[in-house]
């Protein structure tokens, strides 16, 4: 009924047809693992102190400033710096790369930290790729209630000093 030609043609259309599936599900495929989160950097996932910390009197100010990255860093080309309120660097440039291999760490200069606000700035070349990254953040050192009630007596006029212990004394009294 159907001639030679006519099951030719269809035999090529199926063919045709089974590679255009095969392509859409090598695509399918190809396209769901596109959404698994893979890192082409060494990028930052924890710091310590964190970005935007302001660290008051009630906490304690960490000896060392470390970043801990998704790849190794490579210590001889990676670097940490920590830039005080003055712009002069206020660590002891000895980065050194910790246990876990991915964490940079630098130590704190801590007679040069005063009270204000600290920038750190990051460089490093990964192990894996060997492409480099770099960033910056920064975090708070407030003045503490103790220092910053006393900097407020003492920029008050002599006279007004000198009145407060009686003012209070008086107070008691009655």
């Amino acid at each position: 009924m159907y001639s030679n030609s006519y099951y030719i043609l269809t035999a090529i259309n199926i063919m045709n047809l089974t590679i255009v599936i095969f392509f859409a599900i090598f695509y399918l495929i190809g396209a769901s693992l596109s959404f698994v989160s893979v890192y082409g950097h060494a990028s930052p996932i924890t710091f310590n102190p964190k970005p935007n910390q302001i660290i008051n009197s009630n906490q304690l100010l960490p000896n060392d400033v470390t970043i801990t990255f998704t790849e190794s860093p490579e210590p001889r080309a990676s670097s940490l710096k920590v830039m005080g309120p003055n712009n002069e660097r206020v660590d002891n440039n000895d980065l050194k790369v910790l246990e876990s291999s991915k964490s940079l760490s630098i130590s704190l200069d801590k007679p040069k930290v005063i009270p204000g606000i600290y920038t750190v700035n990051w460089l490093v070349l990964s192990k894996a790729d060997g492409h480099i990254t770099k960033g910056s953040y920064v975090f708070s050192l407030a003045e503490s209630q103790h220092s910053q009630s006393q900097s407020q007596t003492n920029n008050q006029p002599p006279m007004l000093r000198q009145s407060i212990p009686k003012i209070l004394q008086l107070t008691m009294l009655s």
